[in-house]
């Protein structure tokens, strides 16, 4: 029996965003994202670009393309500095260990109940928690309020999650998030503040 080869035309879409203040130390409002496609991007919003102004359309290639106006020079510069900072430090060894330490105090407070993945799974610098007998936003005001840490707390733009893990009668979740420069001692103050509920 004979077959006969097709050749198959596969276009293909993926886009990477980013955050720059999640992982880079960058200002709020910077983002932006890496497209690994061989289809090109439709714009839908055109305004002068600064370097074409007479020509309505935006530029077909380049950055340009996707931003109009002025670029946002300073928060870019502030990205790039961001990012030639985590590639000189071992960011992923500190987090991991600031991490199971407050996993590790965490399961001394009896009130306190983590949301974690199996260990292979898990993602280091961030740890969602309940606390028995308080909603998430309760939490997180007393925290703020009466000890000066900082958490973040509620549904985390994640409503389904919330249904698997249970946590819908909390109020969502509270979400400690850690960074390079996250002490031991800032943790110990959190879980201290969280044995008092």
């Amino acid at each position: 029996m004979k077959y006969r080869r097709r050749t198959v035309s596969v276009r293909f879409f993926v886009l990477v965003v980013f955050a720059g203040h999640k992982s880079f130390y960058a200002t709020f409002g910077t983002a932006g994202f890496i497209q690994i496609s061989n289809k090109p991007l439709k714009v839908i919003k055109c305004g002068g670009t600064g370097s074409d102004s007479l020509n309505p359309d935006m530029p077909k290639t380049g950055h340009a393309r996707f931003e109009t106006g002025s670029i946002n020079s300073v928060s870019i510069a502030g990205l790039n500095a961001g990012i030639d900072w985590v590639l000189a430090h071992d960011i992923y060894t500190r987090e991991k260990e600031l991490t199971e330490y407050l996993i590790d105090k965490l399961g001394q407070v009896d009130k306190v109940h983590v949301y974690l993945p199996e260990a292979k799974d898990r993602i280091f610098g961030l740890v969602s928690i309940s606390v028995d007998g308080y909603l998430a936003g309760d939490v997180g005001s007393i925290l703020d309020e009466e000890y000066e840490i900082c958490v973040r707390t509620g549904y985390h733009c994640s409503p389904y999650i919330h249904d698997f893990l249970g946590s819908i009668i909390h109020g969502g979740t509270v979400r400690i998030s850690m960074s390079a420069f996250t002490t031991r001692e800032e943790i110990n103050s959190l879980v201290d503040a969280l044995a008092t509920l």
